[in-house]
């Protein structure tokens, strides 16, 4: 052995072996299989590992729902200021529609206080029943039939009964309240008596 040998630690002095492998070997050899290796490695990239393409369709799939979400919240958050918009709107309407009747009823209210007669006063107030009526059937309130009509508890509420007399049994006798719907939604029912 050489002397170089000596002071290296027992357990790491050179094989023998594997430096007379090393000898024989032809020139260019070594060089071959380390290309080898690399190319071992080049193809290795290009097939990529299935745990790769799990997490990549994974982030894919959260960033398509990220954004699906944000156009929702952008759908819903329009929505809601359309909708806020033509509660306005339809509010702003329906205020318009009754200026001119609170108008008539402070002129009727002025004439009262002036000192004019029962009969105009009351010719003013029916001027302005007939226009706040008016007003109102123009947006689509409607009175809801009663008296001489069918019970039906859909629209009708009863507060009491009759005896049935000569008229048919579950028939509104007398309207108390009127009741009134809008388009096909009851605002409110009508409060009757009812044959029994």
């Amino acid at each position: 052995m050489p002397e170089t040998d000596e002071f290296l630690p027992s357990d790491q002095t050179p094989d023998i072996e594997l430096e007379s492998a090393l000898h024989d070997l032809e020139p260019g050899e070594l060089e071959d299989e380390e290309i080898e290796d690399e190319t071992m490695d080049e193809d290795s990239l290009d097939d990529p590992d299935p745990m790769e393409l799990l997490i990549r369709e994974r982030d894919e799939y959260k960033d398509l729902y990220a954004r699906q979400l944000a156009e929702f919240q952008t759908y819903r958050r329009r929505t809601m200021q359309e909708r806020e918009e033509l509660r306005k709107v339809a509010t702003e309407n329906l205020v318009s529609d009754l200026l001119p009747v609170l108008d008539n009823f402070e002129r009727t209210l002025q004439a009262a206080s002036s000192g004019a007669t029962l009969e105009s006063l009351v010719e003013g107030v029916q001027m302005v029943e007939r226009q706040l009526r008016s007003a109102l059937t123009a947006v689509g309130l409607e009175r809801i039939p009663a008296a001489g009509q069918p019970f039906d508890p859909a629209v009708h509420e009863a507060l009491g009964t009759d005896p049935a007399g000569d008229v048919a049994p579950e028939t509104v006798t007398v309207e108390i309240q009127a009741g009134y719907r809008l388009g096909e939604k009851v605002i409110r029912p009508a409060r009757v008596r009812v044959a029994q």
